[in-house]
């Protein structure tokens, strides 16, 4: 009988059940997160840039950058995820978002945005990669859809806030704060790592006693 069948034939929990998995909550506060800083500091820059008097030349070389950043390591966050496992890559997406905040707080120069701003690309791509593919550890076959749906919703939810909010917190209370304001989000992500880690690491100890 194929793996598939097998799956299929297994009872399909409430999603309630599913959502109480420290692996499904770390793998969507991770995709949720780190795609919501990114998405608020990417709206924020040209902005910021406008403010601190940088020609459109300058914003569209940054912003091209960024997209770099997004999307050319997505060619080998797959193989990493494979060698090291996802959270190892989630925890080095927020320690890129970290760096970001730092280099934004250090200046308003170029240089500094297009660091700033490769920076969370990178953040996202591995946050949102390997919190998807640690998500796909946390459902059935038969409960894929639900599961999928529930994180899309969650994920795109934050970053439709987070797109949003970003030129009214820019506007209002300027650049430092939108990039302080993005600390508790990274510092979320860090703490929800560390409770999969320790969860992890006594649910193996407890088999291991078993």
């Amino acid at each position: 009988m194929a793996e598939d069948d097998i799956d299929t034939e297994e009872p399909v929990r409430p999603l309630r059940e599913i959502v109480r998995q420290p692996a499904y909550q770390t793998a969507v506060l991770c995709a949720a997160l780190g795609y919501g800083t990114m998405s608020l500091v990417m709206t924020a820059t040209p902005l910021a840039m406008h403010q601190h008097a940088h020609g459109m030349a300058d914003t569209s070389f940054v912003i091209q950058w960024h997209v770099l950043a997004m999307f050319v390591p997505s060619f080998f966050t797959g193989k990493l995820i494979d060698s090291w496992g996802s959270e190892p890559i989630m925890l080095g997406g927020a320690l890129f978002g970290l760096l970001c905040v730092a280099i934004n707080l250090l200046g308003t120069s170029v240089w500094h945005f297009w660091l700033a701003l490769v920076l969370p690309g990178l953040s996202w791509n591995f946050l949102f990669i390997g919190g998807t593919t640690l998500l796909t550890q946390c459902y059935r076959s038969a409960e894929k859809a639900r599961v999928q749906a529930s994180n899309d919703f969650t994920v795109f939810t934050t970053v439709t806030l987070s797109s949003l909010s970003a030129g009214a917190l820019q506007h209002r209370f300027g650049w430092e704060t939108v990039n302080l304001g993005v600390l508790p989000l990274l510092l979320i992500v860090l703490l929800a790592l560390l409770r999969y880690r320790l969860t992890a690491a006594g649910a193996l100890a407890a088999e291991q006693r078993g």
